[in-house]
């Protein structure tokens, strides 16, 4: 069962862990999507110490922001310190890894790129009709 997101003008609670349906896996990143709107998505990060999200990229602008424990976020230029209460921007499609130095809560704000609108049929020429010009 998935979890509700929040509304506009909701307060979300970030010291407030939701519940979650079950266990999680031993030692798994367990995310929690607190809000998505068609241009924005907010995730609670949990990682357990010494765990890792492997690499990978993201469509928009992110940011991170550690609300406890201690991240390495590693880039292909280099490796990125996150403590408690820092947030580090980053640029679409840079690609990262996150790596968990002790157990630690991320807040992870998503710029999710605008969808292409979908395609409108054209409409049909219109014919003239009889004893007009065209």
């Amino acid at each position: 069962m998935a979890l509700p997101h929040a509304q506009p003008l909701e307060i979300i609670d970030l010291a407030i862990e939701p519940p979650h349906p079950g266990p999680p896996a031993p030692d798994a990143p367990l995310g929690t999507s607190l809000l998505r709107s068609a241009g924005l998505q907010l995730l609670r990060l949990r990682l357990s110490a010494r765990r890792s999200l492997p690499d990978h990229r993201l469509p928009g602008e992110a940011t991170l922001h550690c609300l406890s424990g201690e991240v390495i976020i590693l880039t292909p230029t280099r490796p990125i310190r996150l403590g408690p209460g820092q947030l580090l921007a980053l640029p679409a499609g840079e690609p990262h890894s996150i790596e968990a130095r002790v157990d630690s809560v991320l807040l992870v704000t998503l710029v999710r790129p605008p969808q292409p609108e979908a395609r409108t049929q054209p409409q049909a020429e219109t014919q003239p009709q009889a004893g007009t010009q065209p």
